[in-house]
């Protein structure tokens, strides 16, 4: 009896290691690891023909933002579009389009698009348990399918955190695209603390009504102290070399980050403010760069250049007082 249930329970094994190398058979005879497919090993670089990664958030704030990379007519493109619908509702609409392009990659781009997928997983798709999440979602379309396997897995959250830095890289180098010009009305920037002291640091720069761009920085190192509001004149060569910047540099783009897993035990979270005017809409928007995202190191590098640039312009300080004064404006008066 024993001898039986040994050879039944041996025949069973067999059988499904059998159906499993003949679905592997099918799919490009590639490595299958408890149902789902490799990248890089199961699935190769010619295999691929799209692949899909989109954010979409219908509460308030909407946005939306998809990038895509695909095959056609042998050669690769990558694709991306950003819809915002700030201070509403979702769903976004073609009309909330703020960003889209398309560009053809090279032969290296699509290698090192790639090298971000290889030791990812792609299993069959299952219903969303994630109903209104807002993602990010990531779907493979690739050869000898059959329109099974195309849920995607990164092999890490790292690996995840570079292909979206990458993604964001593309997306502002794309020309040809509707992305309506913008001009920056104001940027805040605040170091954050993680003591309890009261310390308090915040910078904004802005333009005041009489037209002249200004630093202000208001800090405090402890809550017995006074507030002390210094504030730097920066002239409008300056200001254009920022402006330049945050265009230039896709930072706006980091605002779409996915929201980290760390705890939060900052008293102050770091954070940037870029508040912008849409000049195609007269639409004003903000982009949001808060401690409490997933970002690359590419990101960081970004955010930490970022910083250095806005305390460089902190040179040509015009005074200094215990503040907060509410009607600094009038000091700068012609």
């Amino acid at each position: 009896m024993k001898k039986y249930l040994l050879f039944a329970a041996l025949m069973i094994v067999f059988l499904m290691a059998g159906c499993e190398g003949k679905d592997g058979d099918d799919m490009n005879s590639g490595r299958s690891l408890f149902g789902s497919k490799i990248v890089g090993d199961g699935i190769g670089i010619d295999d691929i023909t799209d692949f899909y990664d989109t954010v979409s958030d219908i509460n308030y704030d909407a946005y939306y933002q998809r990038y895509r990379f695909y095959v056609e007519d042998g050669k690769h493109y990558f694709f991306h579009e950003t819809r915002e619908r700030p201070g509403d509702y979702g769903p976004c609409t073609e009309d909330d389009t703020t960003a889209i392009g398309t560009m053809e990659l090279t032969d290296e781009q699509w290698e090192e698009f790639f090298d971000y997928l290889s030791g990812g997983k792609v299993k069959a798709r299952e219903d969303d348990g994630s109903a209104g999440d807002s993602g990010p979602w990531f779907y493979l379309y690739w050869t000898k399918d059959k329109g099974k396997y195309q849920e995607f897995t990164f092999k890490s959250t790292a690996r995840e955190a570079d292909f979206e830095a990458f993604c964001n890289s593309l997306a502002s180098q794309c020309g040809g695209g509707s992305a309506p010009d913008f001009e920056v009305t104001s940027v805040s920037y605040s170091p954050g603390y993680s003591d309890m002291d009261g310390a308090s640091h915040y910078n904004k720069l802005l333009k005041t009504k009489y037209g002249k761009w200004i630093v202000r920085s208001d800090d405090c190192d402890d809550i017995s102290e006074p507030l002390i509001t210094t504030v730097y004149e920066i002239s409008d060569e300056e200001f254009s070399d920022f402006e330049e910047f945050i265009k230039e540099s896709g930072i706006l783009g980091l605002s779409y980050r996915e929201a980290g897993d760390e705890f939060c035990d900052d008293y102050s979270e770091w954070s940037i403010w870029i508040e912008y005017k849409d000049l195609d809409s007269g639409t004003e928007r903000t982009a949001h760069i808060n401690e409490y995202k997933k970002y690359s190191d590419k990101d960081y590098e970004l955010i930490d250049e970022f910083v250095q640039y806005f305390k460089n312009m902190k040179v040509n300080m015009i005074d200094s007082y215990e503040g907060p004064d509410d009607y600094y404006d009038d000091k700068y008066s012609e």
